[in-house]
């Protein structure tokens, strides 16, 4: 028997073939595993087992009524704050009460001549009419610009 080929040449051929097969297997396997085979999907549930009851067990599980649960309704926990959140919180509404007494406080005390003034327009303003007052007060703002 006459060979046409090396065995050198025989073993590349040889190992370039096992190279190919394995890709092919590797891939098989791959797509198995995904549930990309359409066989697969066919006969899924086919071959499972299931336990089937009588005959006389159906017509005596017929006569049983069934059992109602009663549901009751649990509301969900709130949600804590935390401590230092907490007290990040009170410490600005302090700062903010703070800040509108010293507001209130400091204003009467703080009387000049614009302050008279302008009490002395409002005074006059209210005993006028609706029509002429916002006349009066469009004029001032006029001027002001």
């Amino acid at each position: 028997m006459e060979n046409k080929y090396t065995v050198t040449e025989m073993k590349k051929k040889k190992d370039s073939l096992m190279a190919s097969f394995r890709a092919c297997l590797n891939k098989d396997i791959l797509t198995e595993k995904d549930g990309n085979n359409d066989e697969e999907k066919t006969i899924a549930g086919v071959n499972t087992e299931t336990e089937r009851p009588a005959q006389d067990n159906i017509e005596n599980d017929a006569l049983v009524l069934p059992s109602i649960k009663k549901f009751t309704f649990k509301a969900p926990a709130r949600k804590k704050c935390k401590v230092a959140e907490a007290q990040e919180i009170k410490d600005k509404m302090d700062n903010a009460y703070s800040l509108l007494q010293d507001i209130t406080i400091k204003s009467p005390k703080e009387r000049n001549i614009c302050t008279i003034y302008g009490e002395l327009v409002a005074a006059k303003l209210q005993e006028m009419d609706e029509q002429t007052r916002e006349i009066c007060m469009n004029r001032i703002e006029n001027c002001l610009k």
